[in-house]
């Protein structure tokens, strides 16, 4: 998960870094934090998959930022870390996730809270997207848009509506990244469930046409996933 960080205070920027860490520890995730002090200094906002605003920033507040980025059409999750707790009630006007309170005693629990609720809003929104490294650009890919990955050698492919990207990157690295419509169904291949159109214990094929071996091992959990994502 690509996190922005809006947060011109270093001390609270590295107290909000270090327990996102910890939760992503905790909980087997994958969050790469980018820190912004100020609303002008991000320039595009499309490769990140959530939001964490102060509310009191230099030049532009949260706030009037956080409505200038839903006036564009994005939908992307919006989180409030802030003292200012009076503000609040503006979160509910640009659709955040939750507003969170700096100097909570119990700020730890809260902000891990969020942070699985964030996740789980990342994993199954059909806004999500996944982040490639293609041809020395950076590339996102709506997951809904993913139909396969395999690995070759020491690089993923991607096999999307929009065509087919690879990047340098390990498998176990991959499968820490992908929500849980992506099912493993042999050694180097990864597949979304929701692009499966017929399954049976040793094939599924997808909604571009093509037909995959399953490997035995991996044919209980990809009849379970099919199951449990319809």
């Amino acid at each position: 998960m690509r996190i922005a960080l809006f947060e011109d205070n270093n001390e609270h920027a590295l107290m909000l870094v270090s327990s996102v860490e910890k939760w992503a520890v905790q909980n087997g995730k994958k969050a790469v934090i980018t820190r912004f002090s100020s609303a002008f200094e991000a320039k595009e906002l499309s490769s990140f998959d959530c939001l964490f605003l102060d509310v009191e920033m230099p030049g532009m507040d949260g706030v009037e930022f956080a409505r200038e980025i839903r006036s564009s059409g994005s939908s992307i999750p919006i989180v409030f870390i802030s003292s200012y707790t009076e503000y609040s009630i503006d979160g509910y006007e640009v659709n955040a996730l939750r507003f969170i309170d700096k100097n909570a005693s119990d700020f730890k629990r809260r902000l891990f809270e969020c942070m699985d609720k964030t996740a789980y809003e990342v994993e199954n929104s059909l806004n999500a997207n996944y982040h490639i490294r293609s041809n020395h650009k950076l590339v996102s890919i709506p997951l809904h848009e993913i139909v396969l990955f395999e690995v070759h050698d020491h690089y993923i492919v991607v096999h999307a509506f929009s065509g087919v990207f690879k990047e340098r990157k390990t498998f176990s690295a991959l499968k820490a990244e992908l929500p849980k419509q992506f099912v493993q169904i042999g050694r180097s291949q990864v597949i979304n469930v929701l692009q499966a159109t017929q399954i049976t214990k040793s094939t599924v094929v997808l909604r571009n046409g093509v037909k995959l071996s399953v490997a035995p091992n991996y044919s209980s959990s990809l009849f379970e996933a099919f199951l449990d994502m319809r």
